[in-house]
């Protein structure tokens, strides 16, 4: 299975690198959507603040707090290498640190977002934050930062931890 895994990312990562274009977007869905997925969710959920006086939004942002914090830890306590420094290959990206590879911290979060989106019931909303989770999680396989395993492993904590927390805290 790991083998399948390393080829299918290598494969995604080869074909986005012949590509000048498919390099753009996945360099800016790697690096750049995060941000705008962020600060999206971070007005909904001013905006919730202002309107809700139940505990939704300090639930929906611990989900996205503990889901993180479960991927630090397992990072760690796995310590796979990142598929650019197995392949001795440069990335296109910067990166502030290093840690390693599985699951994906991007994954994650943006997961958790999207999970978090979905509590909210609204459809249209959810249906752009998973779109941007998905696009953000194949960037990283993309830019040879992680391989589809480490993608698809923080897309699973990111939203079963988070929707844990918001239908049992």
């Amino acid at each position: 299975m790991s083998n399948i895994d390393v080829q299918l990312s290598k494969s995604l990562a080869d074909a986005v690198h012949r590509s000048r274009l498919l390099r753009k977007v996945a360099d800016m869905c790697a690096q750049q959507l995060i941000w705008f997925m962020a600060g999206g969710f971070g007005l909904v959920v001013y905006y919730l603040s202002q309107a809700v006086v139940d505990s939704l939004v300090l639930r929906l942002l611990l989900g996205i707090v503990l889901s993180w914090a479960v991927t630090i830890t397992l990072e760690y306590a796995i310590g796979r290498s990142r598929p650019f420094q197995e392949q001795s290959k440069r990335i296109s990206i910067e990166m502030l640190w290093v840690p390693p590879s599985f699951p994906s911290g991007h994954a994650t979060i943006a997961f958790a977002i999207a999970a978090a989106t979905h509590a909210l019931n609204d459809a249209t909303l959810y249906g752009i934050a998973l779109a941007f989770a998905i696009l953000i999680s194949i960037g990283r396989v993309g830019v040879r930062v992680h391989y589809l395993s480490d993608i698809l492993a923080g897309a699973a904590v990111g939203t079963i931890v988070t929707s844990l927390v918001i239908h049992y805290l």
